[in-house]
């Protein structure tokens, strides 16, 4: 090592600043092995606003991270995270509904298998606005991410009729 280096990481060791990568950034430096991601939960009663939802860590594979990180979320809250009193609209009976995820210029287009059936009460204003907080912090915490766009079975109309709102522009069918 330097001793540029060397006087460079003893500063900031000391200074208490650390000149590891945050995950974010660690997404963009290395190809391989898993990849740390936040996956977005509410924890506790809404208070104030109905789309109150913190950071839980998962590891997902490379390279296709945000794919991973909706998986993720899809299953829900894990066993541990319950019992720390997270919850949200998602768990194993919606594990493995995401079907395609896409992006293109900063839009990410995500195609779930509908499951609707599953969570009906999403459909409320406060549901509504909890579900889109879950799928849009967990996929914008990437830089590149800059919208959504969500369907099912290739139909953003029918997604966004079900929460009763409109579909963003971008694809819709």
């Amino acid at each position: 090592m330097s001793s540029a280096v060397s006087i460079l990481a003893l500063s900031a060791a000391i200074m208490g600043i650390s000149l590891l990568p945050t995950p974010v950034q660690s997404l963009a430096a290395s190809a391989t092995g898993p990849a740390t991601v936040d996956v977005y939960l509410p924890r506790g009663a809404p208070g104030r606003g109905c789309d109150r939802v913190l950071p839980v860590r998962r590891l997902v594979a490379r390279p296709r991270v945000l794919t991973g990180a909706l998986s993720a979320l899809l299953a829900g809250p894990t066993a541990a995270e319950r019992r720390r009193g997270y919850t949200g609209w998602f768990s194993q009976r919606t594990a493995g509904h995401l079907r395609s995820v896409n992006l293109v210029g900063g839009v990410a287009y995500v195609d779930f298998s509908p499951f609707s059936q599953l969570i009906p009460n999403a459909s409320s204003s406060c549901g509504s606005s909890l579900l889109l907080a879950q799928l849009d912090r967990t996929a914008r915490q990437f830089p590149t991410v800059k919208r959504t766009v969500y369907s099912f079975a290739g139909s953003s109309r029918a997604f966004y009729e079900w929460l009763g709102r409109e579909a963003p522009p971008g694809r819709i069918s």
